[in-house]
């Protein structure tokens, strides 16, 4: 999958698929209808299969089951045929993340290795990164903590060089907060002290709206992190923020590009 070989009109298509699904727009399937279009016209099995893939998400981001698991099969089948390996790798992750949500670790597993050759074959990294930091989470899991937070550590680094993807600055954020909580479980206060800080960073470098959406990654390494100190003070203090974020808050560990 080659996004810059499209015309412009296509490329502002895939990009705004990508936002609406963030922020689970009810403009979504219209926009994806599009692109849909857009592929039959240009008999497109790649195009076809980012289309389906896009729609899959959606549906899997408000839980439709039903709805998303025969989409992933059409998304699959595009993608075979037109032996696109970039779609194959992120619909192999895709697959790994929902065996892993269903606690089938070893199908999860198997999956994630499988989405990850392709994208080394590829020389992906930014789909590396994301595998990577699902593996970290898989070994956390299973409280292997410093093979995960290798995984996660590999990630961050691959991840970088993403600067240009969507909702990067969320997911870089995201990844450095799990590297500190995979620290405190090593007992490693140092470390998490300084992924703290650089999660703050992050958060400072953007505007209030995004900041606010990164919050909850802040907090909850800032919660483990006092609670880590036995800071009652400081315990206290997290916990009322902490509380206060998941009234309207989903966690939501995994990673899918």
């Amino acid at each position: 999958m080659e996004v810059q070989k499209y015309s412009e009109e296509i490329q502002n298509l895939i990009q705004q698929c990508s936002l609406d699904i963030s922020s689970l727009s009810p403009n979504t399937t219209k926009t994806i209808n599009k692109l849909l279009k857009k592929a039959d016209a240009l008999n497109d099995n790649s195009l076809k299969s980012l289309a389906y893939y896009n729609e899959t998400l959606y549906y899997y981001f408000k839980a439709d089951i039903a709805t998303y698991r025969p989409l992933i099969k059409k998304a699959i089948n595009c993608a075979l045929l037109a032996d696109d390996q970039v779609m194959l790798s992120r619909i192999y992750n895709f697959i790994a993340v929902d065996s892993h949500n269903s606690g089938c670790f070893d199908i999860a597993y198997n999956y994630y290795s499988l989405a990850y050759n392709y994208a080394e074959k590829n020389n992906d990294e930014g789909s590396q990164a994301i595998i990577e930091s699902n593996l970290g989470r898989i070994y956390a899991e299973l409280k292997d903590y410093k093979l995960a937070r290798k995984y996660i550590r590999s990630a961050i680094k691959k991840y970088k060089k993403e600067s240009h993807a969507v909702n990067h600055l969320q997911t870089a954020t995201t990844l450095k907060a799990n590297d500190g909580i995979i620290s405190l479980m090593l007992n490693d206060i140092a470390s998490a002290e300084k992924a703290l800080a650089t999660v703050e960073k992050l958060i400072a470098s953007t505007d209030k709206e995004t900041a606010e959406k990164l919050s909850l990654s802040h907090s909850l390494l800032a919660t483990r992190l006092a609670l880590k100190k036995n800071d009652k003070s400081l315990i206290q203090k997290e916990l009322k923020t902490l509380f206060k974020l998941l009234e309207n808050e989903q966690l939501v560990q995994e990673y899918i590009d």
